[in-house]
């Protein structure tokens, strides 16, 4: 009978076997997941202590080259930073490296907050120290992060002949890289705005952003009239330019941009449309009541008319209520709420006479409607 417990006992010693290898390979694991573990928290103790240590430093060298530099604009003695970078030169490389940076961005902060004369001297400091070097290295490095330093170190220092070294970034695959490089551009080049007849490229938002505060670090005769880029092909050059004449009155200064803007008034790209729309607002002028009025009537999208009565409710006079009254009571107050709102609004806009009618219409208007208008009467709101 013995023999048939043999099978049974070969299974058993394999079970055991297997059960061991997976014990095992568990043990590994876990001996791994140990090792793994507290690698992490020793790379991270010590990227700490790095990051803590080289911060206590970069404050005490910036604590140190403050004074001097303040120093250093009010009398444009230089000789005490000379002494302490020609100190630096037989310091430790690294050492060196710190401080040299720490030096560095104090001064781009002090100009960053000074003008005139003040950042002039800063420029003048940047070149005379040698601190140009450090930033066109930073162009030969591997980290975008680094190249982007130097591209807006070099351009708010205003280093002229460095653009022909941040001109390659223009078309770089990186949006951060092109947008520092751009920006650089717009005040480090001759052909500044030559940017704005490419018919392909897209502007993004964040360009758009970044090339006005560029715009702000030039002279205001560097500006252009943006109304001669308004004819082009490429529509985020178009809502760019419309948001700079906006920005600088230049459709009051400029004779070419209210006739310009005029044409895009029906642009069938929205945001076109809503650009030049809100632009036209800087002219509060009877034809410029007249040409919205009449884009009002002609347009069916609730949010352009909306834009339209927010903008008319500053210009209106009088002589435009009994329109938007005929057009308040013709709206369905389902499906056009908002724009019994903003219809409402334009009324109340136009001084007393306009709230005097409001409260005559609740009167005799139905309950939808009286809501609207005690909504928009409500000085609470």
């Amino acid at each position: 009978m013995w023999l048939y417990h043999i099978p049974s006992l070969k299974y058993s010693t394999n079970y055991h076997h297997q059960l061991g290898v997976s014990i095992n390979i568990l043990l590994l694991f876990i001996v791994l997941f140990l090792v793994i573990s507290l690698t992490m928290t020793l790379y991270i103790f010590y990227s700490n202590n790095t990051k803590n240590s080289t911060q206590k430093d970069m404050s005490g060298f910036k604590g140190k080259y403050a004074p001097l530099l303040i120093a250093f604009i009010d009398d444009g003695d230089i000789s005490a930073l000379v002494d302490l970078l020609n100190n630096l030169k037989t310091a430790n490389p690294k050492t060196n490296q710190k401080e040299q940076q720490a030096l560095l961005e104090e001064i781009l902060l002090l100009h960053r907050n000074l003008r005139g004369e003040e950042t002039a001297r800063l420029q003048g400091l940047f070149l005379t120290l040698g601190l140009k070097k450090a930033s066109l290295q930073h162009l030969q490095s591997n980290s975008w992060r680094k190249k982007v330093k130097g591209i807006q170190e070099l351009s708010q220092m205003q280093v002229l002949d460095s653009y022909p070294h941040i001109a390659p970034y223009l078309n770089d695959t990186n949006i951060n890289l092109r947008t520092a490089a751009l920006t650089a551009k717009i005040i480090l080049d001759k052909q500044a705005f030559s940017f704005l007849e490419d018919k392909n490229s897209l502007l993004t938002n964040w360009q758009q952003v970044q090339i006005h505060k560029a715009l702000q670090k030039i002279h205001p005769e560097q500006i252009p009239n943006f109304s001669r880029w308004l004819h082009t092909e490429n529509e985020s050059v178009i809502c760019f330019c419309l948001k700079m004449i906006h920005h600088y009155d230049q459709i009051i200064n400029d004779p070419e941009a209210f006739p310009a803007i005029v044409k895009l008034l029906r642009h069938p790209a929205h945001a076109i449309q809503q650009n030049a729309i809100q632009t036209l607002s800087k002219v509060p002028s009877q034809e410029t009541i007249s040409l919205l009025l009449e884009l009002f009537q002609e347009t069916i999208k609730q949010s352009v008319k909306i834009q339209i009565l927010e903008i008319l409710a500053e210009m209106s006079t009088a002589n435009q209520i009994p329109f938007f009254e005929k057009h308040l009571l013709s709206l369905d107050h389902q499906k056009d709420y908002l724009l019994q709102i903003a219809t409402a609004k334009a009324i109340a806009g136009i001084n007393k006479i306009g709230i005097n009618k409001l409260k005559s219409l609740a009167q005799s208007a139905e309950a939808p409607l009286q809501k609207v208008i005690h909504h928009v009467l409500d000085q609470r709101i």
